[in-house]
Parts: C-alpha cells; structure tokens; sequence
C-alpha cells in the first residue's frame, strides 16, 4: 500500500482506511502491529494485539467518551 506523504504512526486512520478495504474483501498484506489497540511490549518489541479497542476506534466510543466529559464539565451547554 503505497501511502504517499502520510506520516505512518500507530493508529494513523491511514490504517484504518485499509482495514475497511481489508473488512471488504480486498487482499491487502499487511500485519495489525500499526492498528489502534496495539500495545508494544515491555521490551520495545511486537506486543499484544486488543482487537477490542481498535473495533471502539471504528465505532467512535472514543468521541462519545469526549462529547459526555464535555456534557458533565458544562451541562447547559448541551441542553436542546
């Protein structure tokens, strides 16, 4: 996958866009080590892959968690 100027970090939604492709049917080599939800390991190395935690990612629980910290600082500026 070629991703041009796009800075590579873990996490990156670069890597998110390819799981979708991948989630789609499209044969993309890649490993899950660039994924949110991978943690490195104590020694710097490959670590432990929480697929939990990337499938909060997609889903948007992370801005949902956000949006009510938001809620709970300043509820007025919420109400409808």
């Amino acid at each position: 996958m070629d991703v041009g100027l796009v800075p590579t970090t873990t996490g990156n939604r670069i890597f998110g866009a390819m799981k979708g492709v991948t989630d789609g049917g499209v044969y993309v080599p890649h490993s899950n080590r660039r994924f949110p939800g991978n943690f490195p390991g104590e020694d710097g190395g490959a670590g432990e892959y929480n697929a939990d935690v990337h499938r909060d990612r997609i889903f948007g629980v992370h801005v949902d968690n956000y949006i009510n910290a938001l809620k709970k600082e300043d509820a007025d500026d919420y109400k409808l």
